[in-house]
């Protein structure tokens, strides 16, 4: 697959999580049937809420109404929704297949798919708040950071975002949720405007924590020697993490998490499935579990979170142990 392919199954996945399907190049029977002209297209295949659409990589030469024509003619041919997929848009061109009535992706960007009943945008609108009752997963990323990691200087947004590998326009809208709640401010030092936490980092975490969310937003069962324990992005989690961290007893099932996006590129070097392989439980995050770079766990407050409804009360007593060792 090509990287753009590649970018839109991260995209797909991460807004449409547990909806979306691995990206595939178009079966071959479906394309060998098709004229010339579009068969030269780069045709993917990808289910999404159990439907099939199709993708067209673009951008391919012509004028909108070519595109828009040979668009039709595709999703004629193939009996499927069809979505152009682009690295990028200016505002001009987005505003100009929104009125062609051209299904459009850009990864990390926007997807418009009327005919999925979707049009979600996040460049060219504003991040969710606090006041729709939680923070976003980018936004929760980076203030975890800061409490963990940063809570001593401030830091400028988009060298915090890059560290946990989101872009500056991501961290732009995390800011904005974070002033918004009143968790985080920025400054100017000389040229450079940084951001730092309010308060403290115990009571900003008391504060924020009504406002986070459960990072997990599936779990798979996975044979254990079909993925690498010691792979780039995966970290020790659920009662397994909070074993390790408290007195609570080592639970006989392994849990490991791993970042959604990262989790489709593992899956595409992973062996068949043995039958006999004991079952390990993954579970899927909407940010990635490694923000503490150097650790074998998920960092401590998003295990917090992700534990938080278990009913046992061992688990909350655990819990409860962990707090109390932080910030010390």
């Amino acid at each position: 697959m090509t990287p753009l392919a590649h970018e839109t199954e991260a995209y797909l996945q991460t807004i449409l999580p547990g909806l979306v399907g691995m990206v595939r190049p178009a079966p071959t029977e479906r394309v060998a049937n098709l004229p010339y002209y579009l068969g030269q297209l780069k045709l993917y295949t990808v289910q999404v809420a159990e439907r099939e659409v199709a993708l067209v990589l673009g951008p391919f030469d012509g004028k909108r109404g070519d595109t828009k024509k040979m668009l039709a003619s595709l999703s004629k041919y193939l009996n499927l929704p069809v979505i152009y997929v682009l690295k990028g848009l200016q505002s001009f061109e987005r505003k100009q297949l929104i009125a062609s009535g051209i299904q459009f992706l850009v990864p990390g960007n926007q997807l418009f798919a009327p005919s999925l009943g979707m049009d979600l945008r996040e460049y060219f609108r504003p991040g969710a708040t606090a006041t729709e009752g939680q923070l976003s997963p980018s936004a929760q990323a980076i203030l975890i950071w800061l409490l963990l990691i940063g809570y001593e200087e401030p830091w400028v947004a988009a060298e915090v975002a890059a560290r946990l590998g989101y872009t500056a326009m991501t961290a732009t809208r995390a800011v904005r949720e974070l002033e918004a709640a009143e968790l985080i401010e920025q400054t100017r030092l000389g040229r450079r405007k940084c951001i730092h936490l309010i308060d403290a980092p115990r009571p900003t975490w008391e504060r924020a924590k009504p406002l986070m969310r459960n990072p997990e937003l599936r779990v798979e069962f996975v044979g254990r020697r079909r993925f690498a324990h010691g792979q780039h992005g995966i970290r020790v989690a659920g009662l397994d993490a909070l074993a390790t961290r408290t007195m609570l007893a080592t639970p006989n099932t392994h849990a490991w998490a791993v970042e959604q996006a990262e989790w489709a590129k593992i899956q595409r070097g992973m062996p068949a499935a043995d039958p006999w392989d004991t079952a390990e439980v993954i579970q899927i995050w909407a940010y990635p579990p490694t923000i503490l770079p150097d650790q074998t766990t998920v960092d401590p407050l998003s295990l917090i979170v992700s534990l938080r409804d278990n009913d046992d009360e061992r688990v909350q007593l655990a819990i409860e142990e962990l707090e109390k060792t932080l910030w010390q």
